[in-house]
């Protein structure tokens, strides 16, 4: 409807417009607020992107590495569609403002994604990626502060891990 698509950009437009406002054809925040909107889309729609491929997954992805985002999840415990590759692709777009990344059950991943520029990055969880067998080098994330490789069973047989971490969520001491 008109009158709830101009209440909405009043909203997102902010500065204390009243809703009924009539909307400006351009805005000076518009740039911003699209880049904003952008990436929250792109970060919830990453499963259904990662499983149906092709052009969704190329929109989305490029979506993501031009915003500003500080958490992204990628749910797919019962997925089996999303594949290495994608998974990898997402390691690439994944901005650098990003502090928090869950990839939750991730079973066609054998190797994290590349973090050395998500130097925000301060969460990092790769519960029950169950085949994961490397991580990559963890050395430039100094922000650090939780990295959870709970049931991360290959990873875990193949590196000399304290037990801990492969049942428990574990805060990163510097």
């Amino acid at each position: 409807m008109a009158s709830d698509r101009k209440h909405i950009l009043n909203c997102i437009v902010g500065g204390g417009r009243d809703l009924n406002a009539e909307m400006e054809a351009t805005h000076a925040r518009y740039d911003e607020v699209n880049a904003i909107l952008h990436g929250r889309v792109a970060a919830d729609a990453l499963r259904q992107a990662l499983e149906e491929g092709g052009e969704m997954l190329d929109m989305t992805l490029a979506a993501l590495k031009a915003s500003n985002v500080k958490r992204v999840g990628v749910y797919l415990q019962e997925s089996k569609a999303a594949t290495a590759e994608g998974q990898e692709r997402l390691g690439a777009a994944l901005p650098a403002s990003l502090e928090e990344l869950s990839l939750v059950g991730c079973l066609g991943l054998r190797m994290a994604p590349r973090f050395a520029e998500l130097t925000q990055l301060k969460t990092l969880n790769l519960f029950n990626c169950a085949n994961l067998e490397r991580l990559p080098d963890l050395s430039k994330l100094t922000q650090l502060k939780e990295l959870n490789l709970k049931f991360c069973w290959k990873l875990c047989g193949r590196l000399i891990l304290p037990r801990r971490w492969c049942w428990n969520r574990v805060k990163v001491e510097k």
